[in-house]
């Protein structure tokens, strides 16, 4: 029921006093909602008609039709009427409706209603009204204006702005049309089209002289009035001026398009399908969008690309609610649409496991095999459907054929991923065909490192190596590649283990000797030492074999390396012949390495005997040892030993030496004793005395170019030393050669510490 109430300037009325005031009214309507009606419904006529109208012109004025929407709505009929009872010109008449409970169809359809009057009552009293008469407004009649009227394109822009002015209450809508049937017939239009729970939100007045005073959502104005629609009134308003053509920027809004398309006379249908659908908290055009879009599909239409996200995120909430029929058919419009990404259709396909829609989840499943296989499968799950599984294992079979290292690690990850198992057999035929020989491609696939996680293609892989010649096993551990295996990948693979030691041995991350005594079991065969030591022994492993190996024999190979045969000697060299000489051999040595271990033991036998002698016999065994200095098969080892004993000869023996050797071994010497010269301490104090002594008997014995050599050698060098250092060589030579020390203090002042002259020597 509706109760009624008349407001209007009037000599009886309500109020027990002449003017504006509510002239009758429903028994019982609150004072509350009489002065609602007082409020809404001020009156300004168009300033066209001016000051003293005809009748036709306030016949003529524009009808306002109020809306006000709430627990309690109200709708008021405002007519201009002219004169009051008094002759005073700008009365106006109110017929206002108040219902108990918000109205059930669109206010506006009571638009030139039969209920609606402009006269007073007699009686304070008016009766309630019941269901009221509805006016011209109809769907059918909106329809039909909608297909000839003007500026129907901006219809989708109304809507928009229309739902944006209820949901942010920020900015009105303002409709600027030729009269205000147009007016009422956009409003019309807005009620069918928006949601109806929308739609009896939406306040409205169909006109206003000036529609800066009013607050209802919806606006109407026409030419004539007070308002003009100035860039500050586009500003200010959602403004759609029919009469120009003209309307504000409106913000994109889903939808609004889809909407204007069904048109009224089908919007109706399409929301009560959406109604069943959504869950009641939809509350604007974004949340409603799936819905319809949702509604729309299960009518038998199609789902356009654009709008598969947003039915697919309004699935995944909503799935536990929706019948699986719905899913099902929903989930085939998904996948007609085609070309659908592969995270959209497993967000699908876990939407049809929830709602337990088998023939869509498998279909799903078979599209996302074939999508996954082809691409990346980031989104690969288990696969749960009978057609699924067989679908993929047989891709898989077929697939895994192919050679390509990262393919193969990403389709076996993918198997792995939808819990699907591969035949043993062909990961075997894949590990032996193809893994293991990519072990040896620098630098190794990532790809295999991943593949090697999968069991039965590591029994492949190992298959090949085990297969492999030794030096190959031994490569596979080494390097960049020494991780990829473990220990106990190769665990039940003996010839690989013993290679995965063999290959720590040589690269020193294990002690070699204890590697060789161990795989030898304490005996070492020539095979075995070459194997952990391709290019011999260090001296001192060589030591440790012979005194912990059992009856260790070592391979001529090594006594030739040994013997510097393949090799420049060492500071080890007389060590590494100590070892020659107690090594034993099965054979006898070939001619050239004979005879070199035979000369080398000889002269380490001399150095002895040298460093046990006294000068003469120091000087005597020198030159035995010299003798084997040019072309001799010694001759790389005596470069390196003859300079050192030099430095322990006398003078008088060092000049003979010095001026019968070859200049290469003279060039040898003074390197030597250059690099004695360093640092001060007593091997080169005594050095330096030597050289001294040696200088100056070169300098008076006719040698001036030996002498002067010697000269400049001692000056370079004794020049950096402090002069404590200096006199602990002239102390030493005292104790060498008294005769040339009385020349070296002189000498030193004079060469070294002030450096005017050098040949000091010979002027003395």
């Amino acid at each position: 029921m509706y109760q009624q109430v008349y407001y209007t300037s009037c000599e009886t009325g309500l109020s027990g006093y002449a003017g504006f005031q509510v002239n009758a009214a429903t028994s019982g309507t609150p004072d509350e909602d009489l002065r609602r009606v007082e409020g809404l419904s001020a009156y300004e006529p168009p300033r066209s008609i001016g000051l003293t109208p005809t009748k036709e012109q306030i016949r003529d004025c524009p009808v306002n039709l109020c809306f006000e929407p709430g627990e309690r709505p109200l709708l008021a009929h405002v007519t201009f009427t002219g004169e009051d009872y008094s002759g005073r010109f700008g009365n106006y008449f109110v017929h206002a409706l108040i219902g108990d409970a918000p109205f059930t169809a669109p206010a506006i359809e009571l638009w030139r209603s039969p209920l609606w009057t402009d006269r007073t009552s007699r009686e304070p009293r008016l009766p309630a009204v019941g269901q009221p008469s509805p006016g011209a407004v109809t769907k059918a009649a909106v329809a039909r204006l909608l297909g000839s009227r003007q500026g129907v394109e901006h219809l989708p822009a109304l809507l928009a702005a229309v739902e944006r002015a209820l949901v942010t209450e920020e900015r009105s809508v303002v409709i600027y049309d030729h009269d205000v049937d147009g007016v009422a017939t956009w409003i019309a239009a807005v009620s069918y089209l928006l949601p109806p729970a929308m739609a009896r939100r939406m306040s409205f007045t169909t006109y206003q002289n000036r529609p800066g005073y009013s607050r209802q959502h919806v606006i109407g104005t026409i030419p004539g009035t007070d308002f003009e629609p100035s860039p500050a009134a586009f500003e200010s308003f959602y403004l759609f001026d029919f009469v120009n053509g003209r309307t504000s920027q409106v913000p994109d809004r889903p939808l609004v398009d889809l909407l204007a398309r069904v048109g009224v006379l089908s919007a109706a249908s399409l929301w009560r399908s959406a109604a069943n659908l959504g869950d009641g908290t939809e509350e604007d055009l974004d949340a409603w969008l799936p819905v319809v879009l949702a509604a729309r599909v299960l009518a038998g239409e199609p789902l356009s690309p654009a709008d598969v996200g947003s039915v697919l995120g309004w699935l995944e909430t909503t799935v536990g609610r929706l019948p699986a029929r719905h899913v099902e058919r929903l989930g085939e419009a998904v996948l007609r649409t085609g070309g659908r990404p592969e995270a959209d259709l497993s967000r699908l396909a876990a939407v049809a496991a929830t709602a337990d829609a088998g023939a869509l989840l498998e279909r799903l499943e078979v599209a996302l095999v074939d999508l996954q296989i082809r691409g990346d499968g980031e989104d690969a799950g288990p696969l749960r459907t009978p057609g699924g599984r067989d679908h993929a294992t047989r891709l898989y079979h077929r697939h895994l054929a192919n050679d390509n290292l990262a393919e193969l690690a990403r389709l076996l990850r993918l198997a792995a991923a939808h819990q699907i198992g591969v035949d043993p057999r062909l990961l075997i035929e894949r590990g032996r065909q193809r893994v293991g020989p990519g072990l040896f491609t620098e630098p190794v696939p990532e790809a295999v490192r991943v593949l090697l996680t999968q069991p039965r293609v590591l029994e492949g892989v190992l298959d090949f190596l085990t297969a492999q010649p030794l030096e190959r096993q031994i490569e596979v551990f080494s390097g960049a590649r020494a991780g990829i295996l473990t220990d106990q990948d190769v665990a039940g693979r003996p010839p690989l283990r013993r290679a995965r030691r063999l290959a720590a041995a040589r690269a020193g991350r294990a002690d070699r000797v204890e590697t060789a005594l161990r795989l030898g079991e304490g005996r070492l065969d020539e095979d075995l030492m070459n194997a952990v030591w391709p290019d011999g022994p260090a001296p001192d492993e060589a030591r440790r074999l012979l005194r912990e190996g059992k009856d260790t024999v070592f391979p001529e190979s090594w006594l030739a390396r040994l013997a510097g045969e393949k090799a420049d000697l060492s500071k080890a060299t007389e060590e590494r012949f100590a070892l020659i000489a107690a090594a034993r051999v099965d054979t006898p040595l070939s001619g050239a390495i004979a005879t070199r271990v035979t000369r080398l033991n000889r002269a380490v036998e001399l150095r002895r005997s040298f460093k046990e002698g006294k000068a003469e016999k120091r000087h005597e065994i020198f030159q035995k040892l010299a003798g084997d200095y040019e072309d001799g098969p010694i001759h790389d080892y005596l470069v390196e030993l003859l300079p050192r004993l030099m430095v322990g000869l006398e003078p008088k023996h060092l000049l003979r030496v010095l001026v019968n050797a070859p200049l290469s071994l003279r060039g040898h010497y003074l390197q030597h004793v250059r690099t004695l010269l360093g640092k001060p301490g007593d091997a080169a104090y005594r050095a330096a005395a030597t050289v001294f002594a040696v200088a100056v008997a070169a300098e008076h014995g006719r040698y001036r170019t030996l002498g002067e050599d010697l000269e400049k050698l001692l000056v370079e060098r004794l020049k950096p030393w402090n002069q404590r250092a200096q006199q602990h060589v002239g102390r030493t030579l005292k104790r060498l050669d008294a005769r040339a020390f009385e020349q070296y203090e002189p000498w030193l002042d004079d060469a070294v510490r002030d450096r005017r002259r050098l040949r000091w020597f010979r002027r003395t």
